[in-house]
C-alpha cells in the first residue's frame, strides 16, 4: 500500500457521487458473480459427505490454513481497498462504481468478494467442537477454533491491504463514533475489523505496488489476532482509532481528481493526479 485516505460520508451523499447505469452495472454485475460463488461454495462444504476432507494436508487430517484462505479469502487484484462498516455496503458499492466510471479503477469490497467467515466457523465446529451427547459446544474448543478463522480473515485482510495502491476508509456514523471527555475528542470503533484494518494501514511499509515485484505481505507479519466473541449479553469492545496515518479528503477534493482526470487514460496512473493533488494535506 502506498497511500490511505480518510472519506468523511454519510448516506447523503450517495447522489453526490453517481455514476452511469452502466458503470453500477459492471459492479453490481461482478458482486453479484461473486457472491453466487461465494454462496456455491458454501453449499458444497456443507452438502459435501466428505466434510474438510478438501482441507486436509496430504496424508493428514491437520486441516491446511493455507489452503482455507485460497478458497475463501483470496488474494483479488484491486487498485483500491475501500475499508467501510458493513452497515455502509451500499455506500460503499456506489463509491466504487465512481472510481470505477470517472478512473477505471477497481476497488476491493471484502463483503463482495469473499466467503463469509461465520459459515466456514460453524462448519469447523459442528466438526471439531460439536458435543452429541449433550447436544452443546466445547467452550475452550470453540475459542480454538474461532481464533484460528479470525486470524486466517485478518491475515488475509492485510495481504489485500498490503497488495492495493490505496486505501479509502468511509467515515460514516456507522463506522466511527467520537468520545468528548472535556478537551479531547478521541475517535474510536466498535468493529474489530475496522480496527485492524486501519491499524494495518497506518503500519504497513508503504511502497507502490507498480513498483514493486513483490507486493504480498506474509503471515508472519501479521501485527496482531483479533479476538470477537457473541454471547448473551451485548458485548461492546471499543478500539481508540489513530487516524494521523490517512490523509483527510474531502468532497472536494474527489470532484476535482475526477475534473483533472478527464484527459487522462483511465487506470491506476490516475492515481499520481491525486497524490500530486494531496501533496500538501495533513502538513
Amino acid at each position: 500500500m502506498y497511500k490511505a485516505y480518510e472519506l468523511d460520508f454519510t448516506n447523503a451523499d450517495l447522489n453526490a457521487f453517481s455514476s452511469s447505469s452502466q458503470s453500477y452495472t459492471h459492479v453490481v454485475n461482478q458482486i453479484d458473480h461473486n457472491q453466487k460463488s461465494i454462496n456455491k461454495r458454501i453449499e458444497n462444504l456443507f452438502e459435501s459427505e466428505n466434510d474438510l476432507v478438501d482441507y486436509y494436508s496430504k496424508d493428514s487430517k491437520i486441516l491446511d490454513a493455507d489452503e482455507i484462505i485460497k478458497d475463501w479469502f483470496p488474494t483479488i487484484k484491486a487498485d483500491i481497498f475501500i475499508s467501510h462498516s458493513h452497515a455502509d455496503e451500499k455506500l460503499a458499492i456506489r463509491f466504487a462504481s465512481w472510481l470505477f466510471e470517472n478512473f477505471g479503477l477497481t476497488a476491493f469490497i471484502d463483503s463482495s468478494v469473499w466467503g463469509y467467515s461465520s459459515d466456514l466457523l460453524k462448519k469447523i465446529d459442528q466438526k471439531y467442537c460439536y458435543k452429541e451427547q449433550t447436544k452443546t459446544y466445547d467452550y475452550d474448543k470453540r475459542n480454538v477454533t474461532t481464533s484460528h478463522v479470525h486470524m486466517m480473515l485478518s491475515t488475509a485482510l492485510n495481504n489485500m491491504i498490503d497488495s492495493t495502491e490505496c486505501l479509502f476508509f468511509l467515515n460514516t456514523p456507522n463506522s466511527i463514533s467520537l468520545s468528548n471527555e472535556i478537551t479531547n475528542e478521541q475517535k474510536f470503533t466498535y468493529s474489530p475489523w475496522l480496527y485492524s484494518e486501519l491499524t494495518t494501514a497506518s503500519i504497513v511499509e508503504k511502497k507502490n505496488p507498480r513498483l514493486e515485484s513483490n507486493p504480498q505481505m506474509s503471515t508472519e507479519d501479521v501485527r496482531s489476532i483479533i479476538k470477537h466473541y457473541s454471547s448473551q449479553e451485548n458485548l461492546q469492545i471499543k478500539y481508540s482509532l489513530n487516524l494521523s496515518e490517512l490523509t483527510y479528503l474531502r468532497k472536494a477534493d474527489l470532484k476535482k481528481w475526477a475534473l483533472d482526470a478527464v484527459e487522462c487514460t483511465k487506470g491506476s496512473n490516475t492515481l499520481d493526479i491525486l497524490y500530486k493533488n494531496t501533496i500538501f494535506t495533513n502538513l
